[in-house]
């Protein structure tokens, strides 16, 4: 196996890690993506409703969070913490 490039001493990255990790994110996303159709399904199963918006309502009463809401905010958070340094 080749070593991988690294950045620069400053711990910055090289496009090729750029890269790499951008088309990870995609890949999870995509993840991410079905698994909220799969949660969203067991709802409307639960509550016997094809309305996506009930589905919702229900979601946010039972303080439920999709999955790529959840991790929205984590990113979010994380990213905040990054802006303060």
């Amino acid at each position: 196996m080749r070593s991988v490039e690294r950045g620069t001493e400053q711990g910055h990255l090289t496009w090729r890690e750029l890269v790499y990790r951008g088309l990870l994110i995609v890949q999870l996303s995509v993840k991410i993506t079905r698994l909220d159709f799969v949660i969203n399904r067991f709802f409307m199963k639960l509550f016997k409703t094809s309305n996506i918006h009930m589905v919702s309502n229900c979601q946010e009463q039972f303080n439920f969070a999709l999955l790529s809401v959840q991790l929205a905010r984590r990113s979010g958070k994380f990213l905040n913490k990054l802006h303060v340094h």
